[in-house]
């Protein structure tokens, strides 16, 4: 129970943070406790999760090739993938109103580029590279929601909402990681894959 709030942390370690839910608030505490990046630490932050029955369905839609590789341990990739089958989703409204319809393509390469980068600076060996390509993810990000908010016009308030609360997400999340990773001076180099054992998770 967290001291003077009443509530219950349910656990769970992800690579090298431990995972916390604070029990009926829709809250995550990440504490970056055995961060390899860093070393020891004791910092805690709260992200609120996505509370969108949309997501936990297109959580059950993803194939195997994707949850099963370590980079989907990542929650901003995670988010990104979502945000982007919400907005090829979301094409529908913006093609029904005349003043959106323009910028769709940019609104689509704006969004799909926040996963495209993680994905290519994920697989590098630098702290520098991979700092290099979170860093446009989190730029994109930003773009994305800006597209999102200029093209409201077309899209019901509720569904706008959610999708600008993905992309807060994903910055917050980016936003934290980006000098964390520029600063760490570790390396690592992936293995081969074998049919047994899946790729090593990197130090993020």
């Amino acid at each position: 129970m967290v001291a003077g709030t009443g509530y219950w942390l349910l656990g769970q370690v992800i690579g090298c943070w431990d995972r916390l839910l604070v029990a009926g608030t829709g809250y995550w505490l990440i504490a970056n406790a055995t961060d390899r990046c860093r070393g020891p630490g004791t910092e805690l932050v709260a992200w609120p999760m996505i509370n969108d029955p949309e997501y936990e369905h297109w959580l059950r839609t993803v194939p195997a090739e994707f949850t099963q590789d370590t980079l989907w341990r990542m929650t901003a990739y995670r988010y990104a993938l979502f945000a982007m089958s919400r907005a090829q989703a979301d094409v529908q409204f913006f093609e029904r109103c005349r003043e959106t319809r323009p910028h769709i393509d940019q609104l689509l390469r704006a969004v799909g580029a926040i996963s495209a980068n993680l994905e290519e600076g994920y697989g590098r060996s630098g702290a520098a590279d991979r700092a290099h390509f979170y860093e446009y993810a989190l730029s994109t990000a930003r773009e994305a929601r800006g597209w999102y908010f200029k093209c409201a016009a077309a899209l019901p308030a509720e569904v706008l909402s959610s999708r600008l609360s993905v992309f807060t997400q994903i910055i917050r999340m980016l936003t934290k990681a980006v000098p964390e990773v520029r600063a760490s001076t570790t390396r690592w180099r992936p293995r081969r894959e074998s049919d047994n054992k899946p790729p090593p998770e990197p130090n993020q």
